[in-house]
């Protein structure tokens, strides 16, 4: 799971998210290393997914009226 949790915050980083990128980013600029600001891209992705899992309600994006 930690793998493919990995690869899924690598290509957010580098295609789509550019949220997530930002963090990323600023992180290192605080002087993280890399390996710490993954982990932290990481976790900022694992936690929805987790509550979306615990309460079982399908994922809406952002701004969308629920």
């Amino acid at each position: 799971m930690r793998r493919d949790l990995y690869l899924a915050t690598l290509t957010a980083l580098r295609r789509q998210d550019k949220d997530l990128s930002r963090f990323y980013c600023h992180l290192r600029e605080r002087g993280k290393p890399g390996q710490v600001a993954m982990v932290a891209a990481m976790r900022k992705l694992l936690l929805p997914w987790h509550a979306i899992a615990r309460r079982g309600t399908p994922w809406t994006p952002p701004g969308v009226p629920n």
